[in-house]
C-alpha cells in the first residue's frame, strides 16, 4: 500500500474531475439516496457527488452542511468519494469559506 497524500480541499464540481485514487477534503449539503447503508449524495451549487460513509458512521441528517474526506473511487460509472472522516458543519458561512480558500490557493500557488 502507498503513502496516504494530504487531502486536497476542492469544490464537488472540481472533485467529479480528480482521478481515483486522490485524496480529497469536499462539502455540501447532504442529501438521502435510494442506495442502502451510508450512501449520500453530497450537492453545492449546481453539482452532485455520490459520498459512501460507511467508514465513518455517523447520525447523518438530510439538509445538514458536512465535509467529508476520503478518497475519489468509482461506484459503476459513477464518480464517489470513499469518506474515512466526517463532520457536521452546520452554521459554516459558505460564502467566506469561498474566499479563504481562493486566497489560500493564491498563496499556496505563489510559495511554489
Amino acid at each position: 500500500a502507498g503513502k496516504m497524500q494530504p487531502a486536497e480541499i476542492l469544490f464537488v464540481p472540481e472533485v467529479l474531475t480528480r482521478p481515483v485514487g486522490a485524496s480529497v477534503r469536499v462539502f455540501g449539503r447532504l442529501m438521502l439516496t435510494t442506495r442502502q447503508g451510508f450512501f449520500f449524495q453530497l450537492q453545492h451549487e449546481d453539482a452532485a457527488l455520490l459520498v459512501d460513509a460507511t467508514l465513518a458512521p455517523l447520525g447523518y441528517r438530510a439538509g445538514s452542511l458536512y465535509e467529508f474526506t476520503g478518497e475519489v473511487d468509482t461506484e459503476g460509472t459513477e464518480p464517489v468519494v470513499r469518506a474515512r472522516i466526517s463532520r457536521c458543519v452546520d452554521g459554516l458561512d459558505v460564502r467566506m469559506f469561498q474566499q479563504v480558500l481562493a486566497l489560500r490557493r493564491e498563496f499556496l500557488a505563489a510559495a511554489k
